[in-house]
């Protein structure tokens, strides 16, 4: 369930810090949200035989992706506004750091931890790397809005499908993946940022 989860809400916060291509990156995440959608159940039931409901998945995309992506179009532009771009950024971080601590304080036991988080850093791994091979085909001011959209998946759908599709312990594995995507996502935006910030 995590590589068919859409892209992690979080990673168009990213792509700001990156001083990427935002709106590539809230279009990238609306089109992955019905992808997901659509083809989703469908594939965890030819693949697994597993069931989930696309309204209850529906309704986890509305709760995880939906609202809180609205929120942020609605808010972001007046805080542009208001806030100064360094502080802006460092909220972005901020609320980034926030989502890490709180996905990491549900990680299962010690004992799974080791193979859920190498399970995560495949599915991870393979994101970045899809999203590197795709950002050589726009242009460079594009390209981190495709990896960071392409690399960080939105784990807290990834337990609900796993969850609808599994069982609860079944979700476990999205801990570790969550911590990894945000990790990942917020260092790569980072050190995106500086060589472009050096050059004001």
């Amino acid at each position: 369930t995590l590589g068919l989860a859409p892209a992690e809400i979080a990673s168009v916060a990213t792509v700001s810090i990156a001083t990427g291509d935002v709106v590539l990156a809230a279009t990238t995440l609306a089109g992955s949200i019905v992808l997901t959608t659509l083809a989703a159940p469908v594939v965890l039931r030819v693949l697994t035989g597993a069931a989930v409901s696309p309204g209850a998945l529906a309704l986890a995309l509305v709760l995880h992706v939906d609202i809180p992506f609205m929120v942020g179009l609605a808010i972001g532009p007046v805080a542009r506004r208001r806030v100064a771009s360094a502080a802006f950024d460092g909220a972005a971080i901020l609320v980034v750091a926030v989502l890490a601590a709180f996905t990491a304080s549900q990680l299962p036991g010690a004992g799974e931890i080791p193979r859920l988080a190498l399970a995560a850093a495949i599915v991870v791994a393979g994101g970045y790397a899809i999203g590197a091979v795709l950002g050589r085909l726009v242009a460079p001011a594009e390209r981190s809005s495709v990896l960071l959209t392409s690399g960080m998946r939105d784990f807290a759908v990834a337990a609900a499908m796993a969850t609808a599709a599994f069982g609860a312990t079944a979700a476990a594995a999205a801990a570790p993946f969550g911590v990894l995507v945000l990790i990942t996502g917020t260092t790569i935006a980072t050190v995106w940022h500086r060589p472009r910030a050096r050059t004001r």
